[in-house]
């Protein structure tokens, strides 16, 4: 029995000193979690301050709010982790409840400007090169005009050489443009094998490059013969690609045409019968060397038979019979004379 009732004093007097630590904790809790509530709301203080001068451009940071403790020193409210967070913003983005960015406001606005429709992207690069346009005509009698109005082409002929307004001002250059370094510059911009390709399956481009072809010196035009190589069969076949073969074998020396000569020559049977190849041929037959004039006409005696018999192959044949090139002169008209007794008007 004096077991019992000991041990009933003791979780007695237990039950009340916990009961007495628990009174004693409350308070301390609650201070504890003002205390946090404090440190987070200025911690959010701090960090608006910052996204603030990030979007004002101010360099100028506020001091850290704190509080003094007993002794009268001052202590931040934010934590030393809280402090290296706030220097690390640069965004408002990293504000907690969000926040807007003001160079990506910037950047949409700027979209908003730059939105044209096609018409009026369209009228604007229209008014842009009648101006540029009229400023060329005027270089014939002003140098400086001239030498301003071709600075701006620079870096822009090969894209306007697709459009007819932009072609109208890049043919308008090569010809107020000074021969050589002026000239050169300009043509120099339409250089490599992807831009010619490019060039000739268009009407302006093909319209550019004939200028180009007429007024640079040969040596510096030569990049657009070079660059059409193994294809002059097939350019030959196109209604504005043949028109640049023909000046490139009317403006280009021989050295630099034979290898486009020679492809034509091989694929000449087919060239023939095609409207726009049988004018190329032409040209091969009046500007080609004696040589190549021979090899040509030994192409067409081949298939002089058939030749006769078609209106467009008829018109390779008796422009073969003009050529300076005797010896070929003599073996179409023998081979004519061969088949079946056919004659030649």
């Amino acid at each position: 029995m004096t077991v019992t009732t000991m041990t009933t004093q003791n979780l007695t007097a237990a039950a009340a000193v916990a009961e007495k630590q628990r009174s004693l904790m409350q308070p301390m809790k609650a201070w504890e979690a003002d205390e946090e509530d404090c440190s987070r709301a200025s911690e959010v203080s701090c960090l608006s301050e910052v996204t603030t001068d990030v979007e004002s451009g101010d360099d100028t940071r506020s001091s850290s709010p704190s509080c003094s403790n007993e002794d009268g020193v001052g202590v931040p409210l934010v934590s030393s982790s809280s402090s290296l967070l706030r220097n690390r913003v640069h965004f408002a983005d990293e504000v907690a409840n969000g926040g807007l960015i003001a160079e990506v406001l910037e950047v949409e606005c700027l979209k908003d400007l730059t939105r044209f429709t096609p018409e009026e992207r369209e009228e604007a690069e229209h008014e842009w090169c009648w101006s540029l346009l009229q400023q060329l005509e005027a270089a014939e009698s002003d140098s400086g005009a001239r030498f301003d109005a071709l600075e701006r082409l620079e870096g822009a002929v090969f894209q306007l050489s697709l459009s007819w307004d932009g072609c109208l001002v890049v043919q308008q250059a090569f010809q107020a443009a000074k021969a050589g370094k002026e000239q050169d510059m300009l043509a120099s911009e339409l250089h490599g094998q992807a831009h010619i390709h490019h060039l000739v399956q268009t009407p302006t481009g093909c319209e550019v490059l004939q200028t180009c072809l007429e007024y640079v010196r040969p040596e510096a035009a030569s990049f657009i013969a070079e660059a059409l190589r193994g294809v002059a069969s097939r350019v030959a076949r196109l209604e504005d690609g043949s028109q640049v073969l023909c000046r490139i074998f009317e403006h280009l020396p021989s050295a630099v045409t034979a290898p486009l000569m020679h492809e034509l020559i091989e694929r000449a049977r087919l060239l023939c019968y095609h409207t726009q190849g049988n004018l190329v041929l032409r040209h091969v037959l009046e500007y080609g060397t004696p040589e190549q004039q021979l090899q040509l006409c030994q192409a067409l005696a081949a298939d002089i038979g058939n030749l006769l018999r078609h209106s467009l192959g008829r018109c390779v044949v008796e422009k073969a019979l003009t050529c300076s090139c005797e010896e070929g002169r003599n073996l179409l008209h023998a081979a004519a004379c061969a088949v079946n007794g056919a004659t030649l008007a």
